[in-house]
């Protein structure tokens, strides 16, 4: 009998040893699962990440976008992304803003473009949330050996942020240094296509597309600015072409500044400009900005080197009048008023008389 016993109990110890094995094996398997899933969760995060940025590379706000998408994604308080512009770093968006009071050695890390994770009691403060900065991670955008960019995310819980970040935001930037770079890559090609590559305005053929569009979906009246540089030849002939050019340039950026974003602003052919101004009401306050335009064009000093010199500019100032008048007949009108500028002393703006009250 007491063999039996004693075989019972070594039997329940053998089994006990079992189910203990058993189930360190199935919590092994069990932890070992969850890994799994973790790393496939990521692997599908990144590749939507990817698939997500590389259809909106044609959108002006991708960095936005991308930004949005980052505090999404990883749940954090704050997101930043810095972009390199002349060999400096600034911030392109920001959750809170672009006052980011970064500590000594973030400033290090990126300079020299180096990631960092950093964890304490108080890191900085924001105005804007009731809680401080506890938790910071910063990883560099980099595409081969070009360094382009950074991104640092934050959160007021401390430990927040962990190693595991550290490997998908890491895992994600070469996309979004992929993604960035052919956005830029992409506006390039489309300013080319649509921009005078001297002057970096539109060209004509542009103008003409854009203009109807607008006249299309709006229809309200418009007024047509043709603008010709008086004696242009003989700067050319005087200083060089490459002086002309920069007249050209100069005379430009006068324009560029006192014109709206809702006006369209070409190169329409040599030292001719034009200016579709949108949305006119009042007759004589367009005459008086079109003339403002030639005044700080007549006093605006082109400068190149040792050379300076002075332009100025003739200009017709034509407006529709009917509904079925074409931008063809406007500009028609415009370029004969510009001929009688030119024709009666020129550095003059000439609209017809009845146009004015």
């Amino acid at each position: 009998m007491e063999d039996y016993k004693k075989l019972f109990e070594n039997l329940e110890m053998d089994f006990k040893n079992y189910k203990k094995d058993a189930i360190s094996e199935i919590a092994g398997y069990k932890r070992a699962n969850e890994d799994l899933q973790k790393q496939l969760a990521v692997l599908y995060n990144i590749a939507e990440v990817s698939k997500y940025i590389s259809s909106n590379i044609r959108d002006d706000k991708l960095v936005l976008m991308i930004n949005d998408m980052i505090v999404g994604l990883l749940g954090v308080t704050n997101s930043c992304i810095y972009m390199k512009e002349n060999d400096v770093f600034r911030v392109k968006v920001s959750t809170y803003g672009s006052d980011i009071n970064l500590i000594e050695e973030e400033k290090r890390k990126i300079i020299s473009g180096e990631d960092y994770l950093i964890n304490g009691d108080f890191i900085r403060k924001y105005d804007e949330i009731d809680n401080a900065i506890k938790s910071v991670l910063g990883i560099p955008i980099k595409i081969r050996d070009n360094y382009i960019g950074y991104i640092i995310v934050e959160h007021t819980l401390k430990h927040y942020l962990t190693t595991e970040h550290k490997m998908f935001l890491s895992s994600i930037s070469n996309q979004i240094a992929i993604a960035l770079e052919n956005s830029k890559l992409y506006r390039e090609l489309k300013d080319a296509v649509i921009k005078d590559p001297l002057l970096g305005i539109y060209n004509r053929k542009y103008f003409f597309e854009k203009a109807e569009n607008i006249i299309k979906e709006d229809k309200s009246n418009y007024a047509i600015v043709m603008i010709d540089l008086d004696n242009f030849k003989t700067f050319n002939d005087t200083y060089g072409h490459q002086f002309g050019d920069e007249v050209l340039i100069q005379t430009s950026n006068v324009i560029k500044n006192q014109i709206r974003d809702l006006d369209i602003f070409a190169r329409y052919g040599g030292e001719e400009l034009i200016i579709f101004l949108n949305n006119v009401k009042n007759h004589n306050d367009i005459y008086k900005k079109v003339n403002n335009i030639r005044k700080s064009i007549e006093e605006n000093v082109v400068t190149m080197g040792d050379v300076k010199a002075k332009v100025t500019a003739s200009i017709g100032l034509a407006f529709r009048k009917f509904e079925d008048d074409s931008i063809t007949d406007v500009i028609s009108k415009a370029d004969e008023l510009l001929y009688k500028a030119k024709k009666t002393g020129k550095n003059k703006v000439v609209i017809d008389e009845c146009e004015l009250k």
